[in-house]
């Protein structure tokens, strides 16, 4: 070992004495004769001295799911009223939807005939406006360097930001159950939930006109276990909910409910926990995003690409955002949605808009 090293030293001098003899590019040379001695001591450096290695921490090729709350499926039939469209809009647009009103019957008069009582079909329409106040978005960045010293496809990691944002409209929404919004509810101890209870909730709304098709309700994991430990639940001699292999509970067509979602992230503001209606209670709209791009127009290099896509489990317009970073190499990427949300009578009077639609269940408190 020792002759190599003293051949490997001869031949590296020669060679740069070589090089700045022929190329009179000594500076070359120097630094071709600097590598090697670094090279050199790296074979017999004792432990601790100085060594030409590159090391980076190895990610392992096991990718674990992200930590996440299983999110209930408020956006088909049995859950909230979705309104989304290819359409694009801005932030600020309002989407006005309306509810008809029932006609007041009226007696014929011999005098006005079937004039007696008669009412303007426009005002058989009441407006329930959504606002397109909310433009959230999921950024991630990948760094050159962290894609160069990589094993494994860093790209797998931005695939939760559609999670991520259904999750956010599902939390947004449910954050309007109010007593500003919703002037109906209904107090009980959670510990007290029963089957009686989500029936006393069914003659509730039935006596508020809700709809008798869709209903659906969404609670803590305090009243979903609660529900679970009345043996009528599981029992098969009435409505068999065993919800054995599911560790979120879910209720299905349970006293007139066709959904009743346990949602262990359920806001725990005030001593609200949970909520029952029927789809109109809670309106969610939402568009594509109108972007307007300066470069198209000047005819200038674009830097930035956007595109339009669609959540998979909701139907909701999603935009994506992509660009690297000039001089770095990074790449950023994001994901957003251009939504809003009309919640009951809207920090209106009661029983306006969609108020009858819902009932706020609380914990404590009068019932209205």
């Amino acid at each position: 070992m020792k002759t190599f090293k003293s051949v490997f030293a001869l031949v590296a001098l020669l060679l740069a004495l070589v090089m700045g003899a022929v190329t009179r590019d000594w500076v070359t040379a120097l630094s071709v004769l600097i590598l090697a001695a670094f090279t050199h001591a790296s074979y017999h450096a004792p432990r601790g001295a100085l060594r030409i290695t590159l090391s980076v921490p190895e990610l392992s090729m096991l990718i674990f799911d992200a930590f996440k709350t299983l999110t209930p499926e408020l956006f088909g039939e049995g859950g909230f009223a979705l309104d989304v469209s290819s359409k694009t809009a801005v932030l600020g647009d309002t989407i006005t939807s309306h509810i008809g009103a029932v006609p007041v019957p009226a007696d014929y008069d011999q005098v006005t005939g079937f004039e007696n009582g008669i009412q303007d079909a426009t005002n058989l329409a009441q407006d329930v406006p959504v606002t397109l106040q909310f433009f959230k978005h999921v950024p991630i960045q990948i760094k050159w360097l962290s894609q160069l010293s990589s094993k494994i496809d860093l790209t797998r990691f931005v695939m939760n930001q559609g999670y991520a944002l259904r999750k956010l409209i599902i939390d947004t929404a449910l954050a309007q159950v109010t007593a500003a919004n919703f002037t109906h509810q209904y107090a009980t101890d959670p510990a007290n939930v029963s089957l009686d209870t989500v029936e006393y909730l069914r003659g509730k709304l039935n006596g508020q006109k809700a709809s008798p098709f869709g209903r659906f309700g969404i609670v803590n994991t305090k009243v979903a276990g609660a529900l679970q430990a009345d043996q009528r639940v599981g029992s098969s001699l009435f409505y068999n909910q065993l919800n054995g292999d599911n560790p979120i509970r879910h209720y299905k067509n349970l006293a007139g409910f066709r959904n009743i979602y346990e949602y262990p992230d359920f806001p725990a503001g005030g001593n609200i926990q949970g909520y029952f209606g029927d789809q109109r209670g809670i309106v969610i709209a939402s568009r594509g995003v109108d972007f307007s791009n300066a470069a198209d127009l000047l005819r200038v290099p674009k830097v930035v690409e956007t595109v339009p896509m669609q959540d998979d489990e909701s139907g909701m317009p999603f935009t994506a955002v992509g660009y690297q970073k000039y001089g770095t190499g990074d790449v950023t990427f994001s994901i957003g949605v251009l939504f809003g949300i009309g919640a009951g009578n809207q920090g209106g009077a009661a029983d306006t808009k969609t108020d009858p639609a819902g009932v706020r269940f609380v914990s404590a408190g009068n019932e209205s």
